[in-house]
């Protein structure tokens, strides 16, 4: 990305983390909570497809094996989700509980952003109230019609839509416009689209690969934290005097979920990840002869990791220049997130304007570029794909639209930023 305020030019890299827990229960294989179904068909289904919409942007996407399983199960029919289940049985058929646990559970979301803006959903939430738990199931129960709780399960669905199926699916756009009075076949559609765009999304994450828009990396298989995993007693680097329980450390453990992560990864897509985000941003020394080992070329964290390390040769730590962390005789190379605008994308943008988020965006953007007066700058935006999106009116269609438009106009190279642009060497603490 090219400063349009000054000469001086800034890498933007973005770094989405898609990310969900295992939701099965490993006793019943039920799925728990329906939260991969559900950012399916918002958060990933709409960073793939607008992804593809700007091939001048670079950016990189990191799945992690467990969101990708879950994925799979659906995909493929293996998936036993309570929720799903629930929501395709007829109301007339529901027992008691089964009507309690969706009028407490089917209000699940962001009521400013999943709820207020569709009459009848809202009308719904206000039949229930906002303290469901403390009624009696009988008394919750009788205030629902069997027209009610077919329209609860019904929104509870289709609210959870991104941009992309609204736009795409006719039969989506169109439930949402009817908006009260679903019918047995208005649910069947909304879960049958819903289980499409599931099956579309690997195949959609690997287009965007392959034509060179998106960087596919991923994450240790169950995303544990990799330096309590070692050695619990790492945590004392940054906390001396935390209080910990009894001692545990499995350095095989550690080694097996990132080589469980890769080789899956590379199962279910064909593809061998250069780069993969620690959980959780988590790093220490000792991660790093496991990632170098396993031919991860680098890897990721936050700025205040780097403020805290030993920097050979170098008083100043720079979170917009790639390192090279050192230990013993194993190394990778390392980059910093930038916290202050990630963090304006995840928790502060959507309570603002789209065109005025952009705006002052872009005008940090700027602003880096020119206070570094020329210097090499990679600046480095990381944060979940899918979550901040729930609290953003539009989906946060119209801000990333925005920023994408502007950075690809300001796209002077087509080719990565060389990962030896300000290099130094980290060693010590992680």
């Amino acid at each position: 990305m090219k400063s349009s305020e000054s000469n001086n030019k800034a890498h933007v890299a973005f770094l989405w983390h898609m990310h969900q827990p295992s939701y099965k229960d490993p006793n019943t294989g039920d799925f728990m909570l329906p939260f991969v179904r559900l950012h399916s068909a918002k958060g990933y289904y709409d960073m793939v497809k607008l992804a593809l919409e700007y091939p001048e942007m670079r950016m990189n996407v990191n799945l992690v094996p467990s969101l990708i399983s879950q994925i799979s199960d659906y995909a493929e029919d293996r998936a036993r989700d309570i929720y799903l289940e629930l929501t395709i049985k007829p109301p007339a058929d529901l027992t008691l509980s089964e009507k309690v646990f969706i009028i407490r559970n089917f209000f699940m979301n962001r009521w400013e952003t999943h709820v207020y803006p569709y009459h009848r959903y809202r009308e719904l939430l206000i039949i229930r109230g906002t303290n469901p738990d403390s009624e009696s199931p009988k008394v919750l129960a009788s205030r629902f019609s069997t027209r009610d709780i077919r329209d609860i399960q019904a929104l509870f669905n289709l609210t959870w839509c991104g941009y992309f199926m609204r736009r795409q699916f006719v039969g989506i756009a169109e439930l949402l416009k009817k908006g009260r009075d679903y019918t047995e076949e208005d649910k069947a559609i909304i879960v049958k689209l819903q289980i499409d765009v599931m099956k579309s999304l690997l195949p959609l994450y690997k287009q965007a690969s392959d034509e060179g828009i998106v960087e596919l990396s991923t994450s240790p298989f169950y995303h544990p934290i990799l330096p309590l995993l070692i050695d619990t007693n790492s945590a004392k680097r940054a906390m001396p005097n935390v209080s910990l329980p009894g001692r545990f450390s499995s350095l095989e453990d550690a080694e097996n979920q990132i080589d469980l992560g890769l080789q899956y990864f590379e199962e279910k897509t064909g593809i061998r990840p250069k780069g993969m985000w620690p959980s959780e941003g988590s790093v220490s020394p000792e991660v790093i002869p496991l990632l170098d080992s396993s031919d991860i070329e680098w890897t990721a964290t936050d700025q205040d990791i780097l403020f805290n390390s030993h920097i050979e040769g170098d008083t100043n730590p720079d979170i917009y220049s790639p390192y090279t962390a050192v230990f013993e005789e194993s190394s990778v190379n390392i980059v910093f997130r930038d916290r202050v605008l990630s963090d304006l994308i995840g928790f502060s943008y959507a309570q603002n304007d789209p065109k005025k988020a952009v705006a002052d965006f872009m005008k940090q953007i700027n602003k880096i570029a020119s206070d570094r007066a020329g210097k090499p700058t990679l600046i480095t935006v990381i944060l979940d794909g899918e979550n901040p999106w729930e609290g953003y009116k539009d989906g946060g269609e119209e801000f990333l639209r925005g920023v994408y438009e502007a950075l690809s106009k300001g796209n002077t190279s087509k080719k990565a930023i060389s990962k030896k642009i300000g290099a130094a060497t980290i060693g010590g603490y992680l």
